[in-house]
């Protein structure tokens, strides 16, 4: 179930950034929200049908008072991460997740005496090795770790992506626009 969840977490940021950024759409950030709030009550909606208990009405009733101010921080986080996959870039909302969980994690441990376990030393490690490693392919697509990589996987050469991250020296925009 975390495996699916992170999937469909992943492909959800990286849908959000196609959709405000690369097409014809170019979505701002508030009609990117109202954009996935039927289709997240959708999802959601079946996994309350799913485990439907007729004493959530009751519960609804009574605790109304707590429920409405959650929604609004709700649709606010919602907000401000479709305007941080707009400003940055899926991998700038991934860093910043990841620098949110270590800053808990370090915290927690500094400030109740938690242990960090070696599980979780080793998936901020090698999720931030991931992370660096994407950044470092982009940075140098046709560098030597690229170049590896391809290799290993037998990944032909991407010949979608022709302008480097970072502008070559002695490049001048007008060069880069006309390719």
């Amino acid at each position: 179930i975390q495996a699916i969840s992170q999937f469909a977490e992943c492909s959800k940021n990286v849908m959000g950034e196609y959709i405000m950024s690369s097409t014809d759409l170019k979505l701002d950030p508030l009609t990117y929200t109202m954009f996935m709030a039927p289709v997240s009550l959708m999802f959601l909606s079946m996994g309350v049908a799913w485990t439907w208990d007729p004493a959530v009405v009751d519960a609804v009733r009574e605790h109304w008072i707590f429920l409405l101010p959650n929604a609004l921080l709700a649709y606010a986080l919602n907000l401000i991460i479709a305007m941080v996959l707009k400003n940055c870039s899926t991998m700038g909302f991934i860093l910043a997740g990841m620098v949110k969980d270590i800053v808990i994690v370090v915290v927690s441990s500094h400030l109740f005496g938690d242990p960090v376990s070696r599980m979780q030393f080793m998936g901020f490690t090698v999720t931030l090795a991931g992370c660096g490693a994407w950044s470092l392919l982009k940075l140098m697509p046709n560098g030597g770790v690229a170049c590896a990589l391809r290799t290993l996987t037998g990944m032909p050469e991407d010949k979608g992506e022709r302008l480097p991250l970072v502008p070559e020296a002695g490049s001048s925009q007008k060069e880069e626009e006309a390719a």
